[in-house]
């Protein structure tokens, strides 16, 4: 668990999902090792990319109703044997008030081993008024592995007059490629302190994607800046190449979380054909609308 992480209180969770996914002899991806503790559940492994059959996408879910002061949240990930997965979660989270000054954390730890895929792209977490989020983020690849790991805040539910009128959003990446740190990312708002609302103007959500893996190179790259300089304009976001050109970081900035999450869809739809597709020509990248209930 992070270092930071406060005490857990009488009625807190402190729920934990670890899977280990692996290929078969088809080359279909399964789930062989589970081990969970409420109220984190896995869903059945779908496989609904005609283009990828053998790639498993899996939903996590959290069955309460989002996260309040002490709760405590593990997620470990593992892709072995060359197994590609899509993990995602079928609706947002939300953090709640925590009036006495108590956070949530949540912890993550994915790896990928050699000939390994992942992706990683849960629906987007609202920051409510006055609650507080302590998130880490570990990632670890293999050379030949390739992940792309994204996620997306709410900076609270604009419709109540909440935007940025959480206490704390702090939130920590780390990626290690071959072994080498290649990115510590960190991500530190309080609003009390910093008024990030006049930093950040009228966004109201933020997205965070790292690529990783051989197949991201210079020529991808200048792919993603095309598109997202072609992209909506609710969005503001760049990107460049990590250190020791071991992937690309991505961050955008939006008006909603709407099109924040689909921006970063749409990367991961290309960088999916790139990887898996070994044969496949560069194209476009082509970006698809999702749409939350109850966000705007």
């Amino acid at each position: 668990m992070p270092a930071f992480a406060p005490e857990i209180g009488t009625r807190s969770l402190a729920g934990s999902l670890a899977l280990r996914a692996v290929a078969d002899g088809n080359g279909i991806t399964r789930l062989v090792e589970i081990e969970r503790r409420p109220p984190m559940q896995v869903q059945r492994p779908m496989y609904i990319d005609a283009a990828h059959p053998g790639l498993a996408t899996v939903h996590i879910i959290n069955s309460t109703a989002g996260l309040f002061a002490g709760d405590q949240l593990r997620l470990a990930i593992e892709i072995v044997d060359g197994a590609a997965a899509s993990i995602r979660t079928p609706a947002m989270t939300r953090v709640y008030a925590m009036p006495d000054g108590g956070a949530a954390t949540s912890d993550v730890d994915l790896r990928v081993r050699a000939g390994g895929y992942l992706e990683y792209l849960p629906a987007p977490t609202i920051v409510c008024g006055d609650a507080a989020l302590r998130e880490e983020t570990r990632i670890d690849i293999d050379s030949e592995a390739h992940a792309a790991v994204g996620e997306v805040w709410v900076f609270g539910r604009v419709a109540y007059g909440e935007l940025h009128a959480y206490r704390e959003l702090n939130v920590r990446t780390e990626l290690r490629r071959g072994g080498s740190l290649v990115l510590a990312d960190a991500l530190v708002l309080e609003p009390a302190e910093e008024s990030p609302g006049s930093t950040l103007g009228r966004y109201a959500a933020y997205g965070s994607l790292t690529l990783a893996g051989p197949r991201v190179d210079a020529a991808f790259l200048a792919n993603v800046r095309r598109q997202l300089d072609q992209g909506s304009h609710q969005t503001l976001a760049g990107a460049s190449m990590l250190s020791r050109d071991a992937g690309i970081g991505v961050r955008v900035l939006g008006a909603s979380a709407n099109s924040v999450h689909a921006t970063l869809e749409g990367l991961i739809a290309e960088f999916r054909r790139s990887v898996l597709d070994v044969d496949r020509s560069p194209t476009a990248i082509g970006l698809t609308a999702h749409t939350y209930g109850g966000v705007k």
